[in-house]
């Protein structure tokens, strides 16, 4: 099974991408309104996927052979997330 890992903004641009069987993706940049994580996969399949290092490790099931994680706005990840996620 092979997985694609992307960011992308608001306009479906890829701003980075990574492929392999276990992807670490290390995105230094600023997220802005509207950017996203796309998860691909070969096939549908249930993977294991930590989109912050302040998050636990989630299961997650792709169907369709494709997920979409969208970054919570600065208001939502300091109400739910913490000061550090997505920074």
């Amino acid at each position: 099974m092979m997985l694609t890992l992307k960011v992308l903004n608001k306009n479906k641009e890829v701003l980075s991408t990574e492929k392999g069987k276990n992807i670490v993706l290390n995105y230094n940049k600023d997220y802005q309104h509207g950017d996203y994580i796309r998860v691909e996969s070969s096939m549908d399949k249930f993977i294991a996927v930590k989109f912050d290092k302040t998050l636990a490790e989630s299961i997650i099931f792709i169907p369709g052979k494709s997920f979409e994680f969208a970054i919570p706005s600065e208001r939502v990840r300091l109400g739910c997330y913490g000061e550090e996620a997505f920074s």
